[in-house]
């Protein structure tokens, strides 16, 4: 098979055995190939394959991080899911996880300060022009504000949750 994906020109393979599937994909005019293998036979294979392109692609149109920007990275969730900082030259872009894209219609956040930034762009019903601002303790950073949404650790947001839902509550507990 063959294919243009993400920007990218391939060719490869799928293939399949009992309880497995397999994708690979060779990128010729970067010297890459990925192979994704699952222990699933309706395993995801193949979008993850393109998932991993659309990353990729997203490395080699932005660039590596500035000096600025290069700690602006992690994890971090608030009950809704989670979200990752990836800082790519001179801004951060604010990724989704859960896509096989997880760059489509990020939010870009331009760094002003050591802690600050500000939403230069983001899609739809989301936070263009609002402040963005690290919360920091004697580790580190704690917390993120991105406009009016905060986002933690996943420990931190985890203890939370069970905290507020613990094990075994029936619903008529509630």
């Amino acid at each position: 098979m063959s294919g243009t994906t993400a920007g990218f020109d391939w060719f490869g393979h799928g293939g399949g055995f009992q309880g497995y599937i397999s994708r690979t994909s060779v990128i010729p005019a970067h010297d890459i190939a990925i192979t994704v293998l699952t222990n699933a036979v309706d395993g995801w294979a193949p979008g993850w394959a393109n998932g991993i392109k659309f990353i990729l692609q997203a490395f080699a149109t932005h660039g590596a991080p500035s000096r600025r920007t290069h700690d602006w990275t992690g994890r971090w969730w608030t009950l809704w899911g989670a979200v990752d900082l990836v800082p790519f030259g001179a801004q951060v872009l604010v990724a989704n996880p859960s896509f096989i894209n997880p760059f489509i219609d990020a939010a870009r956040i331009e760094v002003t300060g050591r802690d600050a930034g500000r939403i230069v762009q983001a899609a739809g019903y989301a936070s263009h022009g609002e402040p963005v601002r690290r919360v920091r303790t004697k580790t580190g950073v704690s917390e993120i504000w991105l406009a009016g949404t905060r986002v933690r650790p996943e420990r931190v947001v985890r203890t939370e949750m069970e905290r507020k839902y613990p094990k075994g509550r029936r619903k008529k507990d509630a």
